[in-house]
């Protein structure tokens, strides 16, 4: 490190930054314990990949998205989730695995295990992300995410998750202790959407998976949010590390299983060396003074082996038992993590020789004077629970006495000699205030009203016709949960004042107040049955010489058509005109059993909105969107654009001529490539010229263009110093 001093800063704010020299090779601090007996070692590395092409990096992993289809999610959130899904699986990498579950009071997977990337799993996943719906019920992320964490990883495709929920989950602790432990080797990212979210969990996920988490406020947000983190989870890695240690030491190292090591991210193992000494010619011992060398090594992003010696010598140590505390508290908490039948005792012989605590010891206070304590032993009464004062009291008292009596007079009118005016005036305003809550029965409170306090509004009178309601319906009812059904084909949003009238019908929403209910007809012989609504034995009737209510209308499904009610006066309006012919019935319902959410509104209009054509080319989906999204729908799975497809974009004009440099290189065999790899390097040049403003969709795919441009050139040994890129440029642009 290098220091320098600067003047001139009295009495001002400064910020100190301290740089390393070489701040992305490993770097290791060697400490010895001061009986000379063990040796601990912090390793330390900061990997930055910067000479990496990009056009020539192929990174490799296994991919899972982990989506929320509970009832929550339903409408503008699951149809964005479903387009952004598409893009994101179309950006994923050739050399990779992936796989799409969804999870509510279940979850369901779209491969049993993660798939290899491919033409026809990208077709597979890609009609079931359009065809996404919000209709697994709960929010039970526990049993997923244990069975994504519990399969076993493949050390050449690093698993990294994607998380993504809108609210709060079922066995939050569990989830959470589950990925402490078991995300070890798994990368997670989580995202937040909506205000409802619980965001210590979508942060805690994070942090144990060591990823990053985004909170999402709108809908429209989730596309570019999730294509930024893909675009850290495809970041240069390296993966199947190990640490070699010297010759002669048994490390005990922590954690004892590297994971991939992402560029920019910090990687930390320590270890304990118990050194085996070297006899010498007096009878003591004493321990190597030779440099000791430690060797991180793995597989580097482009695939290669690489190793990262670290060097150190006896007068590079320090005396001491930090770094050995710091390393016995890793071991510790691994080795409670994952316990054998010898953790036990190696955690105690840890905690109490490096004294650190554990989960099966503790600090124990002890005093060290010498002086004996006199005196007697005295017995301290300790109130259990809060303490309140005898105002607050008397205030929870008077409270709680006014809720109970609903419409008699309550006595927190009458203050006591200890409550001041305003005490009085408090109480006894919040006393009438929970006098209004009476039902209709109870109204006859002589209650005054005092200045300032408005008359509760009155409450219009039901029909005298009309039964009292039945209770609400059970919780597996194939009503909307916010909705209450009447025995006579209402519903009504809660709270419904005043009630709905027989005979209104809705499905969602707040429909508007309806008018007031019409007079009880006069006393008399009951009408007919007509031929629209026939009349059924052990129907309610509505009273003494009222006409029999309708029968309750069919539960509807939340997609079924909806019809408006009948007016007044049975099969005829009131002008006794002939009714149109009634319209069809509704579909089926559903078999019982089942909870619907809130239907979701009509479709928007979005790019992946309208319905694929069908299939013309072996079966493969056709772009659903135009503009950005249907350039990305007809990319090749290998990042290039055919020539029919790039013709469909820019025209036949510029497709259909290729530059001298490329025909010079050009043999019949290689025709047809060459066509692919100019018309994918025009369409490149287009959408990053054209869609300049929306780079965050399209990076990744176009990075996946110019790896195919660049891997295929060096095949067919085109010429290096052409720049096909410029080319491109010209021939659309000028």
């Amino acid at each position: 490190m290098h220091f320098q001093t600067v003047t001139g800063l009295q009495g001002r704010d400064f910020e100190v930054v301290i740089t390393p020299t070489h701040p992305y090779v490993p770097s290791a601090i060697l400490e010895i314990s001061p009986d000379k007996k063990t040796r601990a070692v912090m390793l330390s590395f900061f990997p930055e990949w910067s000479n990496i092409d990009p056009d020539l990096y192929d990174p490799a992993g296994e991919i899972i998205f982990l989506i929320d289809r509970s009832g929550s999610m339903g409408g503008s959130p699951i149809r964005r989730v479903g387009e952004t899904m598409e893009l994101f699986l179309r950006s994923l990498p050739q050399n990779c695995k992936f796989n799409v579950v969804g999870f509510g009071s279940y979850y369901e997977k779209l491969f049993p295990t993660s798939q290899l990337y491919s033409s026809s799993s990208l077709e597979i996943a890609v009609r079931h992300v359009r065809s996404l719906t919000a209709d697994l019920g709960g929010t039970d992320l526990y049993k997923p995410l244990e069975n994504i964490l519990s399969e076993q990883c493949d050390d050449n495709y690093p698993r990294q998750v994607f998380i993504l929920t809108d609210g709060a989950v079922d066995e939050k602790g569990p989830t959470i202790t589950i990925a402490q432990k078991k995300c070890k080797r798994v990368r997670v990212f989580t995202f937040g959407i909506g205000s409802s979210v619980d965001q210590d969990l979508v942060c805690r996920l994070a942090q144990a998976g060591k990823g990053s988490a985004v909170f999402i406020e709108s809908p429209s947000d989730i596309k570019a949010n999730v294509m930024k983190q893909l675009q850290k989870a495809l970041e240069p890695m390296m993966r199947k590390l190990n640490v070699v240690w010297p010759n002669g030491f048994k490390p005990l190292q922590a954690p004892q299983s590297l994971r991939p090591i992402f560029s920019k991210e910090r990687l930390i193992v320590y270890a304990l060396l118990e050194s085996l000494p070297q006899e010498t010619g007096d009878g003591k011992t004493k321990l190597p003074n030779s440099a000791m060398e430690v060797v991180l090594e793995g597989i580097g992003p482009d695939g290669n082996y690489l190793q990262f010696p670290v060097t150190w010598t006896p007068n590079q140590e320090t005396v001491g038992t930090l770094v050995h505390s710091l390393a016995a508290k890793k071991l510790i908490h691994e080795l409670e993590e994952s316990p054998t039948p010898e953790s036990r005792s190696k955690i105690l012989e840890l905690s109490l020789k490096w004294n650190v605590a554990s989960s099966m010891t503790a600090f124990v206070a002890v005093s060290d004077r010498s002086e004996p304590v006199e005196g007697t032993m005295q017995t301290v009464s300790v109130p259990h629970g809060p303490q309140t004062d005898p105002a607050t009291s008397q205030l929870l008292a008077t409270i709680t006495h006014g809720m109970s009596l609903r419409s008699t007079p309550s006595p927190a009118t009458t203050a006591s000699p200890s409550s001041s005016p305003t005490q009085t005036q408090i109480l006894g305003s919040l006393s009438r205030r929970l006098t209004l809550q009476t039902s209709d029965d109870e109204d006859d409170s002589d209650e005054p009203w005092s200045d300032g306090d408005s008359a509760p509004p009155a409450r219009p009178a039901a029909p005298a016709s009309l039964p009292p309601p039945p209770p609400p319906p059970p919780a597996a009812s194939l009503s909307r949960p916010s909705t209450r059904h009447d025995p006579h084909g209402g519903s009504s949003a809660p709270p419904p004042p005043p009630p709905p009238p027989p005979g209104c019908r809705g499905y969602g929403g707040s429909p508007p107040p309806p008018p007031p209910p019409p007079p009880p007809p006069p006393p008399g012989p009951p009408p007919p049955p007509t031929s629209r609504r026939p009349s059924k034995p052990g129907q309610a009737d509505g009273g003494s010489g009222s006409r029999p209510p309708p029968p309750p209308p069919p539960l509807h499904h939340p997609s079924a058509p909806r019809h408006p009610p009948p007016p007044p006066g049975g099969a005829e309006g009131a002008s006794g005109s002939p009714m149109p012919p009634p319209p069809p019935p509704p579909p089926p319902p559903p078999p019982p059993g089942l909870s619907f959410a809130p239907p979701p509104p009509p479709p928007a209009a979005s790019s992946y909105s309208p319905p694929p054509p069908p299939p013309t080319s072996g079966g493969r989906s056709q772009p659903s969107a135009s503009g950005i999204d249907g350039i990305i729908c007809l990319q090749e799975i290998d990042g290039s654009w055919l020539k029919a497809s790039a013709i469909s974009i820019l025209g036949a004009g510029p497709c259909s001529s290729l530059p001298s440099e490329l025909q010079q290189a050009l043999t019949p065999q290689e025709s047809e490539l060459i066509a692919t790899i100019w018309c994918t390097a025009l369409v490149v040049s287009w959408v990053t010229r054209t869609y300049s403003s929306d780079q965050v969709t399209w990076q990744l795919i176009v990075q996946k263009a110019r790896k195919f441009i660049a891997i295929t050139k060096q095949r067919l040994h085109a010429p290096a110093q052409f720049d096909i890129y410029q080319a491109a440029h010209s021939a659309l642009f000028t």
